[in-house]
């Protein structure tokens, strides 16, 4: 995949505090807003409705086997179809954009009703059970 796209602008793993944690540090370290779709999480029914009992929010959840991949706009969908190719990328989706630099970066969560910040978690996670 490097070798395919070798300007990728980062790669992270959101095992521990989902994909929340993982894009804040990103919004943090790279000095830009992070904008994404909720609609475009590729995420189970079953964990949509999950969470919808328990309250939990998805993107906090442990993602274990996911990665999240940066790589400049013109690249995204030969990227995509590059990992979709691959059993476990199967599921791979472009979920957003990095935006504008800001003074305080922050990961801005489209849904289906109104943009919301999608803060660091600050509570004790979900345990893994593994």
């Amino acid at each position: 995949f490097l070798e395919a796209f070798p300007r990728v602008k980062a790669m992270r793993d959101p095992t521990r505090g989902g994909i929340a944690a993982t894009l804040n540090e990103l919004a943090l370290q790279s000095g830009c807003d992070l904008e994404i779709l909720e609609a475009a999480l590729p995420v189970s029914e079953e964990v949509r409705a999950f969470c919808g009992v328990t309250g939990l929010e998805v993107c906090n959840l442990a993602n274990e086997g996911r990665m999240l991949v940066f790589v400049p706009e013109e690249h995204k969908n030969d990227a995509l179809d590059m990992l979709r190719a691959h059993e476990q990328g199967k599921h791979a989706a472009v979920i957003g954009r990095a935006a504008e630099r800001s003074p305080r970066p922050r990961v801005l969560l489209e849904t289906d009703v109104a943009k919301r910040i999608l803060p660091m978690p600050s509570l004790e996670q979900v345990p893994r059970i593994c």
